[in-house]
């Protein structure tokens, strides 16, 4: 069954990733890396169409396919969740 369409707002924020069929890599050296930042420059810097906002990009990664270490993931993440903590107590 297909997915159902997305809904789109204006000024809204979206994830948007990339990746191959079958979670294959896109890049295969640094000659596709840059070629891809070239269009996503590109894309961020062209002028929108009228009625339209501009393109923005809050962040992006270029990450090869791995498996995360369990064992580390979750000790950055205890590490995160202290200083959540210590926030929370500081500042009720």
């Amino acid at each position: 069954m297909p997915r159902k369409p997305r809904i789109w707002y204006s000024g809204a924020t979206y994830h948007i990733m990339c990746r191959g069929n079958h979670r294959q890599d896109i890049f295969r050296d640094d000659e596709d890396r840059n070629v891809y930042l070239t269009i996503l420059k590109e894309v961020i810097q062209e002028d929108p169409k009228p009625g339209r906002t501009r393109n923005h990009v809050s962040s992006y990664r270029l990450t090869p396919k791995h498996r995360p270490d369990r064992r580390r993931f979750l000790r950055k993440q205890d590490r995160f969740f202290r200083g959540a903590l210590h926030f929370r107590i500081r500042h009720p």
